[in-house]
């Protein structure tokens, strides 16, 4: 029994010959084959990540895009907020003006109704007093005053009295 580490010509030569026999033909019909394949792999590959790059590149453009369309969206509706508060402020102060001016209307209504009762309360009183005055003042003299005599007297006396 030869040990394993011993080396013999003949098994040398034809492990050898064998070798390049089996380089000869993986050259001559499979290595053309294996390199085209790794070639074709290589390539879909990179036109993979050439793809995936392509579609990172477009999802990034995407995202900005829709990044700007959001912060339109919010400045439109801030600007929307806005107005509707401003529109609704304006509204109330319409309303509190028209209400204001509609008080002073009655207000002012009421003044005139009231000062048209006092002068035609005053205008009744005067008329009173007067036919009074020309009652006692028959009574005294005894005798009967002419009416559009008298009434003339009585309202020159009267107009000269204070209007309180």
């Amino acid at each position: 029994m030869d040990s394993i580490m011993s080396l013999e010509i003949g098994l040398l030569f034809w492990t050898l010959l064998i070798f390049g026999i089996l380089v000869f033909i993986l050259k001559k019909f499979g290595l053309t084959a294996i390199i085209n394949s790794l070639d074709t792999r290589e390539n879909n590959i990179k036109d993979s990540i050439e793809g995936a790059e392509a579609a990172n590149a477009k999802a990034q453009e995407l995202l900005k895009e829709s990044e700007v369309k959001l912060s339109q969206a919010q400045a439109e509706m801030s600007s929307l907020i806005s107005k509707g508060r401003k529109q609704a402020e304006d509204i109330v102060k319409a309303a509190a003006d028209d209400a204001d001016a509609v008080k002073r209307q009655k207000i002012k209504e009421s003044i005139d109704a009231i000062e048209q009762s006092k002068n035609n309360a005053i205008k009744e009183l005067r008329e009173e007093v007067a036919g009074l005055a020309v009652a006692a003042a028959e009574v005294i003299l005894g005798e009967t005053l002419d009416k559009d005599k008298h009434a003339k007297i009585a309202a020159s006396y009267i107009d000269k009295l204070p209007k309180n």
